[in-house]
């Protein structure tokens, strides 16, 4: 009864230790996808953000937009202008940043209008942000009631934007300004710089040629970093998400193998525990060990013999320790996803468990208990008989 209880024990400490890094290794695993997911959706992850070096006379214009067409997995390329601009509503007015874009750069930035709608690309329209609509005096609780307004809105158009002479230099301060009185079609929660946002087309037809950026969508996300090198080639500046992301995965690697330290504590002190069985397992059967080998075992079948049993208590505790580890951080997500759901928010995962990293882990676990095992199998196996019998 007491090598079984020793056992169970020894096992129980196992489960616990592989159990608890598998734990808290999921929960940096969980808060890193649950990051990366609001941070970046799929196309996100396809999509390059190109723009210009100010110092530089190359121009992001209609003709950089078809040599960014030309490369073979490039599927869409849009682009945006942004300018100073003043808007005037409700006798007051402010200034205001203004980006001139189409309806598909919008979907691309994952701009989205949270009253009202987008507007269509040929459209004479605007759409505001709640900081503009702040600033101009209208109270919170008559946004929607701005839907259909005109706002008088100056578009400061600079020398640069419509001098298409690429000897020209940068850095002038000519413009020339136009004012447009267009309906407010839709409403952006975001209280901090105020901008708006207007028809590609309106500026277009003040002769707007130049453009801020663009955004260039591959085919697919593997194609991504070729692609940015040949438009980098071409003089311009390319960002993606995908750099964010990559800074998260590293951060977030750092603070997975900080988890897993927590976590190994634990297991360390389970191997300790296994060591002290095997040991004492060892005392126990020592003239058990001395019969077998007067019967002609050989110190390889003593030392094999103690050794499978230090990696059937690893791996029984190790798989056990997973299954453990996993259901407490499903459990975790299914009470996260009730208050969620009580409270009237979005149900979210903070624990998320890869298969690759529970097929590593029970390696791991399997490699502690035949490092933990490897000196009382061989200790074992080198048992004087004669001395192992007459053993009290």
């Amino acid at each position: 009864m007491g090598k079984k209880l020793r056992s169970f024990l020894t096992i129980g400490g196992v489960i616990l230790g592989i159990g608890a890094i598998v734990f808290l290794v999921s929960l940096g695993y969980g808060l890193q996808e649950l990051l990366v997911e609001r941070i970046t959706g799929l196309d996100a992850l396809r999509i390059i953000d190109v723009t210009t070096v100010k110092s530089q006379i190359i121009r992001l214009n209609d003709e950089a937009k078809q040599r960014f067409l030309s490369f073979e997995p490039v599927e869409q390329v849009e682009l945006q202008v942004n300018l100073p601009g003043r808007i005037r509503f409700g006798g007051s007015s402010t200034d205001v940043v203004v980006f001139g874009a189409t309806k598909e750069y919008l979907q691309m930035a994952s701009v989205k209008s949270d009253v009202g709608n987008v507007y269509e690309n040929n459209q004479d329209a605007i759409i505001v942000n709640t900081s503009v609509l702040n600033l101009v005096g209208v109270d919170p609780q008559a946004y929607e009631q701005t839907l259909g307004k005109d706002a008088s809105i100056e578009l400061v158009l600079l020398t640069e934007l419509l001098n298409n002479d690429t000897t020209a230099q940068d850095g002038g301060e000519e413009s020339t300004s136009v004012t447009k009185e267009l309906p407010i079609v839709g409403i952006i929660d975001d209280n901090e710089t105020p901008y708006v946002y207007i028809p590609l087309s309106l500026l277009r037809s003040e002769n707007v040629v130049n453009f801020s950026q663009a955004k260039v969508k591959v085919k697919n996300q593997a194609e991504l970093e070729a692609i940015r090198n040949n438009i980098e080639s071409l003089g311009f500046n390319t960002s993606s998400a995908a750099d964010t992301v990559q800074q998260i995965d590293q951060i977030f690697t750092i603070f997975r193998v900080v988890l897993a330290g927590f976590g190994a504590i634990g297991l360390i002190v389970a191997a300790l525990g296994m060591f002290n069985t095997l040991t004492v397992s060892l005392l126990e059967r020592t003239r058990e060990i001395g019969l077998m080998k007067a019967l002609g075992a050989k110190r390889k079948d003593i030392f094999l013999l103690f050794l499978v049993e230090a990696l059937l208590i690893s791996g029984i505790g190790g798989l056990l320790g997973i299954g453990f580890g996993y259901l407490l951080g499903e459990g975790g997500n299914f009470m996260l996803n009730q208050l969620a759901q009580a409270t009237g928010n979005d149900p979210v995962d903070i624990f998320y468990t890869p298969v690759v990293f529970m097929v590593i882990i029970f390696v791991f676990s399997l490699s502690v208990g035949f490092l933990t095992g490897l000196f009382p199998s061989q200790r074992a196996g080198k048992l004087n008989p004669l001395d192992a019998l007459r053993y009290e």
